[in-house]
């Protein structure tokens, strides 16, 4: 599928119905190209799954890749505030968490009117409360 690319047209109904900008559009005879990047580019999107307390919205998280050529789509996302710490991955015990499925995430651009697509892993994302970190039984 590298370099591949469609090409579809949008109905006046989808266009109309404005962007995150409030703006709209009824022209019907624009066509929006869509790619797929297969590419394995150092900055690559993620989907998290949180299983605890959600993280505040302007939180950032840092991605890491694993060294194991034997995992080579297995990554950690780390974030924390004052109180929690998050920790999310998508391999436990050498196995990957969620087998069968494959995400992509798709980016638009309105420059080019493309849209591309690109392979997400999912992590899961779990919280440690750090004035419980060195209780025992918790």
């Amino acid at each position: 599928m590298e370099g591949s690319e469609k090409t579809s047209k949008r109905s006046s109904k989808q266009r109309s119905s404005g962007d995150a900008n409030g703006s709209s559009s009824s022209s019907s005879n624009n066509k929006v190209s869509i790619s797929i990047d297969v590419s394995k580019a150092e900055i690559q999107p993620v989907l998290a799954k949180f299983s605890g307390a959600m993280p505040p919205v302007a939180s950032t998280f840092d991605a890491y890749k694993c060294l194991d050529s034997s995992k080579k789509d297995a990554c950690i996302v780390v974030s924390e505030n004052e109180k929690i710490e998050y920790v999310g991955q998508n391999y436990e015990d050498g196995k990957p968490l969620f087998v069968g499925n494959k995400y992509l995430i798709g980016v638009y651009d309105k420059a080019t009117d493309t849209v591309t697509f690109r392979q997400a892993p999912v992590v899961d994302v779990r919280t440690v409360i750090k004035s419980l970190k060195g209780v025992k039984g918790v």
